[in-house]
């Protein structure tokens, strides 16, 4: 997952979109990756985080 949610921090939107895509496959069916994705996606879009990074969480709640 660490892979993953380092992608959705790109700021290439074709790789923030794919590795959303790679996110939602690697949870599906599985509730405590699905948490640990969520803990992680919120921690990327608060605070002073770039808005890349915001973009990415957003792409990945969006799949």
């Amino acid at each position: 997952m660490d892979e993953i949610i380092s992608r959705l921090k790109n700021k290439d939107r074709a790789i923030q979109q794919k590795a959303a895509q790679d996110l939602r496959i690697l949870v599906e069916g599985r509730p405590s990756l699905l948490n640990e994705a969520n803990k992680r996606i919120f921690e990327m879009m608060q605070g002073d985080t770039p808005d890349f990074h915001k973009i990415g969480g957003i792409l990945a709640i969006g799949k």
